[in-house]
């Protein structure tokens, strides 16, 4: 899905996308906001474990400045 505007935005939820059960039953009634962000970003897999969606960042400056970043797409 597009990443634009998805800090306020609740999971799971972008219309016309095709979500992994495993995704779509970890985030139910979540909505994202920075610290939901941040564990993602640390360790997807502990936030919707099983989902296709993947990506790890290590750096703790780089997760900072990449949710700065989505922060700023309004």
């Amino acid at each position: 899905p597009n990443l634009f505007g998805l800090l306020g935005r609740p999971a799971a939820a972008a219309e016309g996308f095709a979500f992994t059960p495993q995704y779509t039953a970890a985030m139910k009634g979540r909505t994202w906001d920075r610290a939901l962000l941040e564990r993602w970003l640390t360790d997807t897999q502990t936030v919707a474990p099983g989902s296709g969606m993947v990506y790890f960042q290590d750096d703790a400056r780089k997760r900072d400045a990449l949710i700065a970043y989505l922060q700023s797409l309004h």
